[in-house]
């Protein structure tokens, strides 16, 4: 009996002090501390938290997370969710889950530190509406809307450089030309895809692979990241292939000469080149 009564004292501690864990958890002081982390994990931006909390499993949930650069709002995540793998908080190398919802869509995957630093994340995005999110408006005089997938793989080292790996999937993709390109004030692309590595803020995109009853086509080429996001360098060049409903909408419409003429030359050259904020389109 004596044993069962202190089971039963112990079982109660236990629960008693899950819930002033779980509610009386001094919110503030956990949203500073996770600023605070994330600004020194990534010093060009700015991380605001609106509220944080303990969650169950053990672990903690933000919400309304902001991620500013100096140019403007990069990303907003209605919420936040990390979650330590337990096992490895004994050891040197921590093991977190996470999983974050903005855009109406959803980023989920695991992250590893080594000591303060992060050393791997990798990361899957379904779902995600590109009408939504502040840089992409930003690099766009006008809109690009589509929905976006990726899987994104960032790994870091003692002594090595930082690369993110990238594979990117969009549907139904419609950007806005400002100026407008063959007469074409926007066009759009029932699928793109794009496999890019990003090491020592240069961009390098091996291949872009353009899908729709407008355009086919692929792109590659670099691009040399500025702190200034505007100010970042393009360089990038490739072959389009206008279809039929584009050119029926542009300055060639009713033109089968040139169309057949592009598909005996194998498609348009294209380059695409300047500051971010002030791309310049051309082709031979």
């Amino acid at each position: 009996m004596v044993k069962r009564n202190w089971f039963l004292y112990s079982l109660y501690a236990v629960v008693l002090a899950g819930i002033f864990v779980y509610y009386l958890f001094p919110a503030e002081r956990l949203k500073t501390f996770v600023v605070l982390q994330a600004n020194r994990i990534y010093p060009a931006g700015r991380v605001s938290v609106d509220t944080a909390g303990l969650v169950f499993p053990p672990g903690v949930r933000l919400h309304t997370v902001r991620l500013d650069h100096a140019a403007g709002p990069v990303l907003l995540a209605d919420d936040v969710a990390i979650y330590p793998h337990l096992k490895s908080l004994l050891s040197d190398r921590k093991v977190f889950s996470f999983q974050m919802t903005a855009h109406e869509g959803l980023v989920s995957g695991t992250a590893e530190m080594q000591g303060r630093q992060v050393v791997s994340v990798d990361a899957v995005v379904s779902g995600m509406n590109l009408s939504g999110i502040p840089v992409l408006q930003q690099l766009s005089a006008g809109r690009i809307e589509g929905i976006l997938a990726a899987t994104i793989a960032y790994a870091a080292g003692v002594g090595k450089p930082e690369t993110v790996n990238a594979a990117v999937d969009i549907r139904q993709m419609a950007v806005a030309l400002m100026p407008p390109f063959l007469g074409l004030d926007h066009v759009r692309f029932e699928k793109v895809h794009a496999d890019a590595l990003l090491r020592n803020q240069r961009l390098e995109v091996s291949r872009i692979d353009l899908t729709g009853d407008q355009i086919e086509g692929t792109l590659a080429g670099t691009a040399s990241l500025s702190q200034d996001l505007m100010q970042s360098v393009v360089n990038m060049s490739g072959t389009i292939m206008p279809q039929k409903q584009f050119l029926d909408k542009s300055v060639f419409r009713n033109s089968g000469s040139f169309l057949a003429g592009l598909k005996a030359k194998g498609g348009l050259p294209i380059r695409i080149s300047g500051p971010l904020g002030a791309l310049q389109v051309s082709t031979n």
